[in-house]
This record gives C-alpha cells, sequence and structure tokens, in this order.
C-alpha cells in the first residue's frame, strides 16, 4: 500500500511528462542546429547532466529545480521538489528552451546551405 492515486493525479503526472518531453525535444533540437558537430553536443549535454547538475546541487540543493532536467523533473510530476510548482516548471522550461530556439531559428537563416 501506499499513498492513493486518483485519476486527475495520474492525468496531471502524464500532462506534466508530455510537456516535458515535447520541450526538452525542441531544446534539443535547436542545440542541434547551433551546435553542428554531434560529438560536441553529446559531450556538452552529457557534461551538462552529470558534472554541473550534480555540482549545483551540492552548491545549494534547490537550484537544481532550475536546470532544464531538473524543471523536467518537477514538471514530470516529482513528488519531492520544493522550490517550483508544475506552473513555475514549465515557465522554467519554457525560460531555457524559447532563448535556444530563437537563437537557433538566427543562426539557421544566416547560415550558407550551398
Amino acid at each position: 500500500p501506499g499513498p492513493g492515486l486518483g485519476s486527475g493525479d495520474i492525468a496531471l503526472v502524464a500532462a506534466g511528462t508530455l510537456a516535458a518531453a515535447a520541450l526538452c525535444a525542441i531544446m534539443g533540437v535547436a542545440a542541434g542546429a547551433l551546435v553542428r558537430s554531434q560529438v560536441a553536443g553529446v559531450v556538452g549535454a552529457l557534461i551538462l547532466g552529470f558534472v554541473v547538475t550534480p555540482l549545483l546541487s551540492i552548491v545549494k540543493e534547490t537550484a537544481v529545480e532550475f536546470t532544464p532536467f531538473g524543471a523536467a523533473q518537477v514538471l514530470a510530476g516529482d513528488p519531492n521538489a520544493d522550490t517550483l510548482s508544475s506552473a513555475g516548471a514549465g515557465l522554467v522550461l519554457s525560460a531555457w528552451t524559447l532563448p535556444l530556439l530563437v537563437a537557433a531559428i538566427v543562426v539557421e537563416r544566416r547560415r550558407d546551405l550551398a
């Protein structure tokens, strides 16, 4: 036995997970458009995920929720989230995604395709 989950709770987690996945996918496409090298992109993502985020949690534990990975976890329904609500996590993840998307669009339009 554990906490009783109603259909509303399950729908909230499912909607949050889908929103987080969509925003992370947009962020990944934008980062891929900015960084043309696959190796550099993968290494950068691994460094962000496995080095920067844990170091940030050592400095201040609640600051992790303001990173893209942390905001995605909160938006997907992390029960241990202390600082952000689901709506706040959606705003934080959108705030990470929008500048990357705009920068990717600007860079792609200026890039010579020939």
